[in-house]
């Protein structure tokens, strides 16, 4: 889809059915490659964007659970429920390296949604209202983004809403889209840089 700015609708530029045993997850575009992850299948799917419309690649081999994708311009970087982040080769999806993600020293797993903001990783954390901001180098989190208003306000439209898993940046604009699966709406978000006290988010019991 692309989204007008101007009147908040979708346009539908291309689409292609999964078989029905893929379930389709994650997304990242990395050297005119879209790449497409699936949650148990063990696949990635991959279409060639240097065309008029996409075209389908082989596929490539997960040796883990697919969860969440985006990329830094090198590598492609993966969730897969837990608390690790696998940065992976866009070749043959190896593993280049892990990092560990952690709040205050605690590891938080969940992770699902991935994006690459200005040298870091934005992460939904599954079954949360809350995006951690990844340090890419060591895994810290550095900031923590409560989207409580958001989810409350999707809610008041669709009562049968599941879990925000959406995260979108648009870099020419520098314009934050978030939302989650069955939400009726995408929202455009500026954010407070407002400190919140320390141990607000409650992790200790995620």
């Amino acid at each position: 889809h692309r989204l007008d700015r101007t009147d908040g609708t979708l346009e539908l530029l291309y689409e292609r059915a999964l078989s029905s045993d893929d379930f389709g997850e994650g997304l990242a575009v990395l050297n005119d490659t879209l790449y497409q992850l699936t949650w148990k299948a063990g696949r990635v799917h991959r279409y060639d964007l240097s065309g008029k419309e996409p075209s389908p690649l082989e596929p490539l081999r997960n040796d883990r659970e697919g969860w969440g994708l985006t990329t830094d311009g090198h590598s492609l970087i993966a969730s897969d429920g837990s608390a690790f982040l696998a940065f992976r080769s866009a070749k043959d999806f190896s593993v280049e390296k892990t990092i560990v993600v952690r709040f205050q020293g605690k590891a938080i797993d969940r992770l699902n949604e991935l994006e690459w903001i200005d040298g870091k990783i934005w992460a939904n954390v599954w079954k949360t209202p809350f995006i951690v901001v990844v340090d890419a180098e060591t895994g810290d989190v550095t900031s923590v983004i409560d989207c409580g208003s958001l989810v409350e306000d999707a809610r008041a439209s669709n009562p049968d809403i599941d879990v925000l898993n959406g995260i979108a940046w648009d870099t020419l604009n520098r314009e934050l889209y978030l939302t989650g699966k069955l939400w009726p709406w995408v929202y455009r978000v500026v954010l407070d840089r407002k400190t919140p006290p320390e141990g607000k988010f409650g992790f200790t019991s995620l």
